[in-house]
């Protein structure tokens, strides 16, 4: 008799097993989802700085399109194609208004192999390494109502995030003698 209340009061408790099996899965499911968001913000920031990057660069070679070419004519031609949104390719310098209702400006194009290198799609000629990225680049420079002088350049990047838009806005002020 002594011997069936041992062996009765040996084992777990239905209760025992639960509180057991809860503590496991959440020490188990705590660090994953640590982990999986750890990941989704690394993305998201190293998207921030590549559009950080190409918003910089727009902003760039608008101040060198300005210093440079300002004799033969091409700074008018930027100003009159960016006074609402254009695409800028900044390595073939080529600029372009952007289409429709709203200036919807050209998906930037990503060179598939070696360097990072982004065009914009409608200006690329025949280069097939290039695929799609998740950038889209817009700029615009307008003359200031203060100063006949003044131009400010404001460049949009925007890309998609999973299913959440992103927009990166960075603006600088130009100055032309």
């Amino acid at each position: 008799m002594l011997n069936k209340l041992n062996r009765k009061n040996s084992g777990y408790t239905l209760m025992e097993a639960l509180v057991a099996i809860s503590v496991i899965v959440f020490a188990i499911v705590g660090p994953l989802s640590l982990a999986a968001k750890s990941l989704a913000d690394s993305q998201f920031a190293k998207d921030q700085i590549t559009a950080f990057y190409l918003a910089q660069d727009a902003i760039e070679w608008v101040h060198n399109m300005k210093d440079t070419t300002s004799l033969n004519g091409k700074w008018d031609d930027i100003k009159s194609k960016c006074v609402s949104k254009c695409d800028v390719d900044t390595i073939s310098s080529k600029v372009r208004q952007c289409d429709g209702i709203g200036g919807v400006c050209s998906q930037l194009q990503v060179k598939s192999t070696g360097l990072r290198i982004y065009r914009v799609k409608e200006l690329l000629l025949g280069a097939l390494d290039y695929v799609n990225s998740r950038f889209v680049r817009s700029t615009t420079v307008t003359q200031t109502a203060s100063l006949p002088t003044e131009y400010r350049i404001t460049v949009n990047v925007s890309w998609q995030n999973g299913t959440n838009p992103r927009n990166l806005n960075i603006s600088e002020y130009l100055y032309r003698d």
